[in-house]
């Protein structure tokens, strides 16, 4: 598409929004979040932070898109200082969304080879195969009949050992340099038949067959064939559908969560699952690390601040009200990361209640829990295969929903930058999917996951803060809420309301400030498992992330230079500013004047009665003679 299509129907921009909002987060990252920060109670802020903040910027940037009918670049055309800082602000979208689709991309590749895999039976995770180059010493499979040793000896442990008379022998139960005394009877009856060992077949599988992972970020090691050829694969398929609307894609997943789903509540044990995320911990709702998970978990799963929104926003009628279609969109996300959550965690209850251990010990996180846990959980269910194949296409669907859009925004806004590549679409998607594909390769080594880890934490929830702090900041005050509704009204013929525009003008970027001044002084160091990276790793995240946040600051500091530091300059609205219909903006212009905003480095001044009434405007070149009720270029 250019900026100049159209939606065929609002069907079409539903779907794709869907499709560009809901992604992996929903599904591996936030039944973590919820889990890990209160269960339900974790609602509470998301729920919050969602209708407070997460709606109306998702909102905003739709409709900034609509009325320019343009990117980011062309999006925040609003005032000088408004261009410059949205410029480097759009870098930084542009930025972020250009590494996120690097690894972004090699997740899917990740879902691609189990997919492969899923056909062969057993599953190849299910056990310690020597095929896939796994040693069997240390490697265990947690089949219905094996139980872990160790795991056993944590929970005894944690239990504070059992109850044994004075008469009874005892046996020694140690972990993690703690122990506790058990009567030997209860000791044959927990360890017999257990098995020893430190890595699960499916943990193995996924670290020593699939990424062949390094024992440290220092050591590269060798570039994976079977990998680079699935990623090739990926950037293909995108190369092929970016630019198009795939209902499949959007509607697939859905389809497919609901029969896991089923499954899911209907396997002996989910009750556990369903029990262990939904009971609330409400003092947790008091952390702020609580509620910059919320803000993180609703910037992720919502895709604002990434530009692709503005980009959708501009294949809109520049008529059509699209706030009912921004709160379904934005209902259904919400939905769909709560419905993840219910499938999610069933299946890992089912595992336990199987395995006969807490369900704490299955939890994980990421890519843990999209590989190697839920992997693990299907296994154990009848018609494994069937399971898996359904789970993994499932992520490829969603990851190509995302994807497509990432690439769409980034392919639109090279557009902008070269116009005279806009006739010449086509080579342009091909040039920036071989660029990703070919620097995505340093993903496909044996340290590929180490790098993931650290583009995932610097480039993602970092630059999404900034850019959507930015965005409430020159909308809400440089160009002024007053401005903007009468811009929207002029578009849709009704305002966006009070509720948006407090939001944007107090309660977004007061929030937003709060939070990433939170999430600076309290930024952890960047681990992998037990694994934590080493401080040159985190040093060369920090250099990517301001990579995509100096821009801002460096040319607004300049454009306001040029502009002798005056702020009324400043932020007078931009020249070329208006409607992408020429129609509309020659209409546009008339209106302005008519209720004296200013305009085209004007200031429009009623021409009034002698009573003093309004009665017109008008704009009045520079070089005519200024006298009362004319329009004067302002100082």
């Amino acid at each position: 598409m250019s900026t100049k299509d159209k939606w065929g129907s609002q069907l079409e921009f539903v779907c794709s929004c869907i499709g560009y909002s809901v992604g992996l987060g929903n599904l591996w990252r936030f039944p973590y979040v919820a889990y890990k920060n209160g269960g339900a109670a974790f609602l509470v802020p998301y729920v919050l932070i969602n209708i407070l903040i997460g709606r109306p910027i998702y909102y905003l940037e739709l409709l900034l898109g609509q009325f320019s009918g343009s990117g980011p670049l062309g999006a925040f055309r609003i005032s000088p200082i408004g261009i410059v800082v949205m410029q480097g602000n759009a870098f930084g979208m542009m930025w972020g969304a250009f590494v996120t689709t690097i690894y972004y991309q090699m997740i899917i590749t990740y879902s691609v080879v189990y997919l492969f895999h899923s056909f062969k039976a057993p599953l190849p995770w299910t056990d310690c195969f020597e095929w896939w180059g796994v040693p069997v010493d240390g490697c265990y499979a947690r089949l219905r009949s094996s139980r872990v040793c160790e795991l056993i000896s944590k929970s005894i442990v944690l239990a504070g050992g059992a109850n044994a008379t004075g008469s009874e022998p005892t046996a020694v139960v140690s972990y993690e340099n703690v122990s506790v005394l058990i009567p030997v009877r209860e000791y044959e009856s927990r360890f017999g038949g257990c098995v020893r060992g430190n890595i699960s077949s499916t943990a193995a599988f996924y670290s020593r067959f699939v990424l062949h992972a390094s024992p440290s970020f220092a050591e590269v090691g060798f570039i994976q064939r079977n990998l680079v050829i699935c990623y090739a694969l990926c950037w293909v398929v995108i190369f092929l559908v970016v630019g198009k609307v795939v209902l499949v894609t959007a509607t697939a997943p859905y389809i497919i969560l609901t029969v896991l789903f089923i499954r899911g509540v209907t396997l002996p044990g989910a009750s556990i699952g369903l029990r262990y995320l939904l009971w609330p911990r409400w003092d947790t709702i008091f952390s702020p690390d609580v509620w910059r998970a919320a803000t993180e978990q609703t910037f992720y799963s919502l895709s604002i601040g990434t530009g692709g929104l503005l980009v959708y926003g501009g294949y809109q009628p520049f008529r059509h009200d699209i706030g009912s279609s921004a709160k379904f969109i934005c209902l259904v996300d919400f939905i769909t990361s709560a419905f993840s959550s219910l499938v999610v965690f069933s299946v890992l209850g089912n595992m336990a209640h199987t395995l006969d251990i807490p369900i704490s010990d299955v939890v994980s996180a990421g890519p843990g829990l999209a590989f190697v846990t839920y992997p693990d959980a299907l296994a154990l269910i009848p018609f494994p295969n069937m399971w898996s194949v359904l789970f993994f296409a499932m992520l490829i669907f969603l990851g190509i929903d995302s994807q497509m859009g990432n690439t769409e925004f980034l392919v639109n806004s090279i557009q902008d930058l070269f116009p005279t590549m806009s006739t010449r679409r086509t080579l342009t998607a091909l040039m920036y999917c071989s660029s990703c594909f070919l620097i995505g390769l340093a993903l496909t080594t044996q340290a590929g996951l180490y790098v993931l880890t650290i583009l995932d934490n610097y480039l993602g929830a970092l630059i999404v803060l900034f850019t959507c702090l930015a965005e409430t900041i020159i909308v809400g005050w440089v160009y002024g809420t007053r401005r903007f509704c009468f811009d929207i009204t002029f578009m849709t013929g009704a305002c966006p309301g009070y509720f948006v525009v407090i939001t944007l003008k107090y309660l977004a970027p007061v929030t937003l400030t709060a939070l990433l001044v939170y999430t600076l002084y309290t930024f952890p160091r960047s681990s992998v498992g037990e694994y934590i990276l080493p401080l040159w790793a985190d040093f060369f995240g920090w250099g990517l992330a301001l990579v995509g946040l100096a821009p801002l600051l460096i040319i607004a500091v300049v454009r306001l230079a040029e502009c002798g530091f005056s702020w009324q300059k400043a932020t007078a609205p931009e020249m070329d500013w208006g409607p992408y219909d020429p129609k509309y903006r020659t209409l546009y212009h008339e209106r302005l004047q008519e209720v004296g905003f200013q305009q085209l480095g004007y200031r429009v001044v009623a021409v009034g009665s002698r009573q003093g009434t309004p009665a017109g405007s008008r704009v009045v070149s520079p070089t005519e003679p200024k006298h009362r009720g004319a329009v004067q270029k302002p100082h």
